[in-house]
């Protein structure tokens, strides 16, 4: 075979393989871990022409800078391994995301200690061969062999040999043109794609999603690189105060999305669900029954309600986790609780249990904050990428702690205070009197920041080869200040921000006594590995009950951040639903517990204070709905503006995860990535909780809902949340 044919069989293998290889990591049935776009035939034609256009001046590029034949299979050869690395780097980020990454926001990982980042690509590592996703190198290694094969016995001098420059794709001058020609077919195929995802999906968040599904992964990754944003246009940013207002539910009337009537006083006789302890006394409204109440907000790591609540038979005959069933048994339990994190993950959550807000989801908002008090670092990355970062937003959120301002407030960190840049966000933006972490790098004091190096230097405990702070000296933190408070005659509200496990669930203490194998059951290993934490995660609990014990006059509230992403074919075994689909997987996975125990500090059942609310609330009910239950019950909610639903109460409501777009509604879930596109329902994209007929038009609710997300996020983007609730108490 001719030098020449050598070299057009190895182009065109490349331009095939390269096409190829980004169905591993678009098409769900090949990624599981993936929740793409409903289809249309522009979105499969577009994404085709987009990556052929991309390989094709990858091709034209490498032939015009090298005229050498087996030196431009070798350069090809090496490139099929970056993009390889970059579509496995992809399926990784996605496996913990459901999303691909932008390189303009890699900075959630700023400040991860070095032991943790070291034990995830470890796993990683791991994961290329248990879970064969070296086949996203088959691309490469078919090349390399071609390679080999070609340049097999050939004398020295061929590798030396140039093209004829008078064959079409050896002349300098046409291979420049090509290569101006595919530039301005990528310019105006981007464009087209950045119009159609604008028209079809309205939301800031996951647009970049459908933006690489539509123009196809190459071209999305080579105007990424160069700055393109998908979410700048946003119809979003447009909101203004008064299209807000009209969400406001603290008012004594008002009407939402599914037509009920409701207000912001809440009668006992209006919550069938709850039971009041008779030491209580004579109870008609719930608003401020625990108005003397100090409160301890606990934010729970990665954590799903069905490993709890029976819908797994098999985990619930190994009964992992009896100290959290005692405590559902004696508080309020939410058990159909959803997360509503975006791309922020636990900063999301924090940020939506602290203030009742939905972020926008497309960026994270502890890395946009900052100001001349609470100044954050902005990097060379966020100037080179222009990205949302490269300026500080002085976010004013009203969030629990300036709303209670007559308590004393502290957040609970085991992690370093950079982490998620929370030594300028607790203080600054939350409002925490002070922010307790555990930082062991030398850094110069910060404003609001204890080091509990300082503070606590005997309550160091870590697990085995963690590099944080074990939860048992975590709360041991918290006892502390909660006591030195109380001698002071202060109220106290704190919140401790639980770390173990976290992704991907390593420093487990049990880890030589494993409970499951995968003799057990064939579950994937990250599986496997969180299940048999779960013995420690109820150690975590039965801190929680004893650190109730100690305290008085204390309520104790707790949420899960997010949870915990198992694969479809998991999930499947551990609910014994082989028929179980993606959105009903999803909807489990999204669904974490909440729950409110107020000890009764006069009365004791099985070695806990038995609880003064109980009950179990069947209705959605969701991280943003938290603020406004909490700050009723103590009675602090005089002109604050919040939009989510008492959770006591019977109003209906949603849940939105801005992470997948998925949204949950007591008669129906629904998977907007599936239905917005098309505008149609189908199996893939919604389940029927009720039978029943509805009294409203789902069409329409969606709609409604949507909207408001837009305007939410457009409020939250300008930066007017502060200007509403001044507003709302007359202040303008």
């Amino acid at each position: 075979m001719s030098t020449e044919r050598k070299l057009s069989v190895f182009t065109i293998s490349f331009i095939f393989l390269s096409l190829i290889g980004t169905y591993f990591i678009t098409t769900e049935p090949l990624n599981h871990f993936m929740i793409s776009f409903t289809a249309t035939p522009f979105t499969i034609i577009a994404s085709f022409l987009g990556n052929l256009i991309i390989i094709s001046l990858i091709v034209v590029v490498v032939f015009l800078c090298s005229k050498k034949a087996y030196n431009r299979m070798l350069i090809l050869t090496i490139i099929s391994l970056l993009l390889s690395f970059l579509g496995y780097m992809l399926l990784i980020y996605i496996r913990y995301y459901q999303s691909p990454f932008s390189i303009s926001e890699l900075s959630f990982a700023k400040y991860a200690e070095t032991d943790m980042s070291s034990s995830i690509a470890e796993v990683v590592s791991r994961e290329l061969i248990l879970e064969f996703k070296i086949i996203m190198f088959f691309n490469f290694f078919i090349l390399l062999a071609l390679y080999i094969i070609f340049s097999k016995g050939k004398p020295k001098d061929v590798y030396l040999k140039k093209l004829n420059p008078k064959v079409l794709f050896q002349n300098s001058k046409v291979l420049f043109a090509a290569t101006i020609g595919l530039l301005l077919l990528s310019f105006g195929h981007i464009n087209i794609c950045y119009k159609y995802t604008t028209d079809h999906w309205k939301l800031n968040h996951e647009r970049p999603l459908y933006g690489m599904q539509t123009s196809g992964i190459y071209n999305f990754y080579f105007y990424d690189w160069l700055g393109f944003k998908w979410d700048d246009a946003g119809g979003s940013r447009k909101a203004t105060i008064e299209d807000f207002e009209v969400y406001d539910k603290n008012v004594a009337n008002y009407t939402n999305f599914f037509g009920e009537t409701y207000s912001n006083t809440l009668l006992l006789a209006d919550a069938p669900t709850v039971n009041l302890s008779p030491s209580l006394g004579d109870v008609t409204t719930l608003n401020g029954i625990f108005s003397d109440k100090n409160v301890v907000y606990i934010q729970l790591e990665t954590i799903n309600t069905f490993l709890v609540d029976g819908s797994s038979e098999f985990l619930e005959e190994l009964d992992l986790m009896p100290d959290l069933e005692k405590l559902i048994s004696e508080s309020y339990f939410f058990e159909n609780f959803y997360s509503n994190v975006g791309l922020g993950n636990s900063s999301d959550a924090e940020i939506s249990g602290l203030t009742g807000l939905y972020t926008p989801g497309n960026h994270l908002m502890y890395w946009q904050y900052g100001n001349d008090d609470y100044p954050r670092e902005i990097t060379w990355h966020d100037k080179i990428t222009n990205n949302a970062y490269k300026k500080m937003i002085d976010f004013r959120l009203n969030a629990l702690p300036t709303v209670l301002d007559d308590y004393y407030t502290a957040s609970f960190h085991a992690d370093n205070r950079q982490f998620y840049n929370r030594e300028n966000t607790h203080p600054g933006m939350l409002n925490f009197d002070n922010f307790y972490h555990f930082t062991e790098r030398p850094l110069p004091d910060k404003l609001g920041t204890t080091n509990v190096i300082d503070a606590f230097p005997n309550n160091l405990e870590k697990l085995p080869g963690s590099p944080w702070v074990s939860e048992k000296d975590l709360f041991e933190w918290v006892k502390i200040v909660a006591k030195e408070k109380t001698n002071e005659n202060k109220k106290y509200f704190l919140y401790p921000i639980t770390i173990h496990p976290h992704t991907p669930y390593l420093y487990d203490p049990y880890i030589n006594e494993p409970v499951l194998t995968r003799e057990d059951i064939r579950l994937n290993d990250v599986t496997l590995t969180y299940l048999n934490y779960l013995r420690f995660y109820n150690d975590i609990f039965k801190m929680i009950i004893e650190l109730a014990n100690e305290l008085e006059n204390t309520i104790f509230v707790m949420y899960g951040d997010h949870g915990t992403g198992f694969q479809l074919n998991d999930m499947k075994l551990l609910l014994n639903d082989p028929d179980l689909t993606a959105v009903e997987s999803w909807e489990k996975l999204y669904q974490v517990p909440a729950l409110i125990y107020a000890p009764d500090d006069n009365n004791s059942v099985e070695g806990m204070k038995s609880g003064l609310i109980k009950g179990r609330q069947p209705l959605v009910r969701s991280q943003v709905d938290l603020y406004r239950t909490v700050l009723e019950l103590l009675g602090k909610n005089d002109n604050h503006f919040y939009y989510g639903v008492n959770g006591l109460s019977q109003e209906r409501t949603f849940a939105l995860q801005a992470r997948i777009s998925l949204l949950v509604t007591d008669d129906f879930t629904v998977q907007l990535k599936k239905y917005a596109p098309t505008k149609r329902f189908s199996r893939n994209s919604i389940i029927y909780h009720n039978t029943e007929q509805l009294d409203y038009d789902i069409k329409e609710v969606i709609e409604k809902i949507l909207v408001f997300k837009q305007i939410n996020d457009g409020i939250i983007n300008n930066n007017l949340l502060e200007d509403i609730n001044k507003k709302k108490k007359g202040q303008t």
